[in-house]
């Protein structure tokens, strides 16, 4: 809890992960010695503002899902939900059962490396915004590019690549999803919605080893960041 609101993180793993050329879902994967849905719940857990946890998953994993989660060391709630049709529908799915003036710390099950601090950071400086999401800049140039031609280059330096968590009031992002499904919008972040309605969505810096463990070639980096933050935590043991 923070400023007297409820914090609810409600995680996405109900993706199918087809693009990791695998034939079990990016989530349950190992990386080091948990699994990337295990590290990645595991720091919200340690978050002293998350009150209670919600995962969105497949209903086909959900043996292997509870399997995973009553391994963790936990006093908080720890519940699942259902996924849907698309990555929009589980997010939706997480939230819609949840009322009342408090706070939703939207997060994606691939992104095991988030760091807590930077959970607790987001959650201090959001006070009364609406919307808050986690960036880092772009260290590449980007370019606008047509029929495989450059039509223009964008000023870098206003350029940031998007991560989560994104925070939200969650009436306000309840009321994203419902301009979302009435007008059928065309999306990749929930921050997007929020924008749709009007609502300014600021931008806290986040780390570059908060990484979306998507393809076969990210886990060979997802396998050092995990061994460099295993390392880290042996040392307080």
């Amino acid at each position: 809890m923070i400023d007297g609101k409820k914090v609810y993180a409600i995680i996405a793993a109900a993706g199918s992960g087809k693009r990791m050329n695998s034939n079990i879902s990016k989530q349950i994967m190992k990386i080091g010695n948990m699994t990337i849905i295990e590290r990645t719940i595991s720091k919200f857990v340690k978050s002293k503002y998350v009150d209670e946890i919600i995962v969105v998953i497949k209903r086909e994993e959900i043996k292997k899902i509870e399997s995973i989660i009553s391994s963790i060391d936990s006093d908080k709630c720890i519940s699942l939900k259902y996924g849907g049709d698309s990555r929009e529908q589980s997010n939706y799915n997480g939230i819609k059962d949840l009322y009342g003036d408090c706070i939703a710390v939207m997060h994606d099950g691939a992104r095991p490396f988030i760091k807590t601090k930077d959970i607790d950071e987001m959650l201090e400086d959001f006070k009364d915004k609406s919307a808050m999401i986690l960036a880092v800049p772009a260290k590449d140039t980007i370019k606008f590019v047509d029929n495989m031609k450059v039509e223009s280059t964008p000023d870098r330096s206003r350029l940031y690549m998007v991560q989560t968590p994104q925070i939200f009031k969650l009436n306000i992002l309840k009321k994203a999803y419902e301009l979302y499904f009435k007008e059928s919008l065309v999306v990749t972040d929930d921050s997007s919605l929020v924008e749709a309605l009007g609502k300014k969505v600021f931008v806290k810096i986040g780390n570059y080893d908060n990484i979306k463990v998507t393809t076969s070639e990210d886990i060979k980096l997802a396998e050092t960041i995990a061994m460099e933050e295993d390392d880290e935590n042996r040392k307080w043991i």
